[in-house]
């Protein structure tokens, strides 16, 4: 998504906020960034004598832009749900289990990323990257959500958990969250979302993805793959809100078929992958062999002389310490993506709009009009109210920085994101679900 969203991104900037030389913000990783957000942009992970991770046992919120305190929400309108369905099958709360004893909240399924402004910071991280949250919920993987107060409810419970997200300074294209929608349930039970099985004996599924690799093997990894049939919903609809100093405009994304960088991963068939890389390190630090032994050596950013921290969560892991140098096209052993393998990262110029370090080989990155990426987007505007968003499909448009898509294929949805503008970003989101008109 980092590549993918550079235009989305753009369109949110203001002439003082994007410009291209000489961006206003941060610039530096401020006192104790390290320590409360480990994986800030730029920043060395700190160790204690033990050698381990100096992390926060839950998220930690740093302030940002002028600290300005939050007034809060005023009464929520529910006028908006007058009139339409929810689905039964599919909604996203973030409430803690009450099964657990002194549970918290998680966004299971979602995920968080940055353009990697230096000195930038994101929050919150992984469930799992905080020692604090172990044993407080269920979910498989997701973002840690925020204990909130009168959070919004249209049927008298409680709500006291949201997706909360914070950072910045952004100065490049900005920074988002985003859910693929089949990547924990693939079809939940009983559904109207489950997409048509394939016929006896076909090479391509009901919408028109192969079922094997063009040389006639299985995927190395099959659930990028999967989607969900929204065909029966008329759009998508969730309650938001921002804290006073972040930007308020945000664009709602879906990636179909025609846009999908995972669902076309390894046999390219409705548009071609393109993947941006670092050659050296952000943090200052050398770019390091971690495991000289192995067949394959996987180069990081560390110092040599000081180790890594034993981290046992691939993610935090390639947050912590990234690949650099030759290893920086390079696919985790438990996520290998046959798509790069062979490539280099070597720079490039996109009609000079892009340019930038990618992964390629003896032929150039895929054009442009043939790249992977350009989801359907639609604009919303946050204030520090929670409001109610209800966003038809009819709305959704293509930003036009890459492949040209014929149509949004709301049979093939795999990915729902948020993506947030360049500046600083407070964001809450809570109750995310489709909905269909009565």
């Amino acid at each position: 998504m980092k590549v993918e969203i550079w235009m989305a991104g753009a369109l949110l900037c203001t002439a003082a906020a994007c410009s291209l030389e000489g961006n206003a913000g941060r610039v530096w990783l401020t006192e104790g960034l390290a320590a409360a957000v480990p994986w800030a942009n730029g920043a060395v992970p700190l160790r204690n004598q033990n050698g381990a991770l100096v992390a926060p046992n839950e998220p930690v919120y740093p302030p940002i832009g002028a600290e300005t305190p939050d007034p809060g929400s005023r009464a929520v309108d529910c006028s908006g749900l007058s009139g339409i369905e929810l689905s039964p099958f599919w909604i996203e709360t973030f409430e803690a289990d009450p099964s657990l004893p002194n549970a918290v909240g998680v966004a299971e399924g979602w995920s968080a990323y940055d353009d990697e402004t230096y000195g930038s910071f994101r929050v919150p991280g992984d469930a799992a990257w905080y020692p604090g949250l172990f044993g407080r919920y269920k979910e498989k993987w997701g973002l840690a959500a925020d204990r909130i107060t009168n959070g919004p409810s249209c049927d008298g419970q409680p709500n006291g958990w949201a997706l909360h997200f914070r950072g910045g300074r952004f100065n490049y294209f900005g920074a988002g969250l985003e859910h693929p929608l089949a990547a924990i349930v693939p079809c939940p039970s009983g559904s109207d979302v489950c997409p048509q099985p394939p016929a006896p004996g076909a090479t391509v599924d009901p919408v028109g993805l192969p079922l094997t690799r063009p040389d006639g093997h299985d995927f190395e990894q099959p659930e990028p793959h999967r989607y969900w049939d929204l065909s029966r919903y008329d759009g998508v609809t969730f309650w938001a809100r921002r804290g006073p100093d972040s930007q308020p405009g945000v664009l709602v994304a879906l990636h179909d078929k025609h846009t999908s960088d995972a669902l076309n991963r390894e046999h390219q068939t409705f548009c071609r992958r393109i993947k941006a890389c670092r050659p050296k390190c952000q943090n200052g630090l050398p770019c390091t062999v971690e495991n000289p032994d192995a067949p394959v050596p996987t180069h990081r950013c560390f110092d040599p002389a000081v180790g890594m921290a034993p981290i046992a969560e691939p993610a935090l892991l390639e947050e912590l310490y990234p690949v650099c140098g030759p290893s920086a096209c390079q696919s985790p052993d438990y996520y290998y993506d046959r798509d790069l393998d062979g490539t280099e990262c070597k720079a490039y110029d996109f009609s000079g709009a892009q340019a930038g370090y990618y992964c390629y080989g003896s032929e150039a990155p895929p054009a442009e009009e043939e790249r992977c990426g350009d989801g359907w987007v639609a604009s919303i505007r946050l204030t520090t109210d929670w409001q109610l968003f209800v966003i038809p499909f009819s709305e959704f448009r293509q930003v036009g920085f890459a492949k040209h898509a014929p149509f949004l294929d709301l049979r093939s949805i795999n990915m729902l994101a948020l993506q947030l503008p360049v500046g600083f970003a407070d964001v809450y989101i809570d109750n995310v679900t489709f909905y269909r008109r009565r």
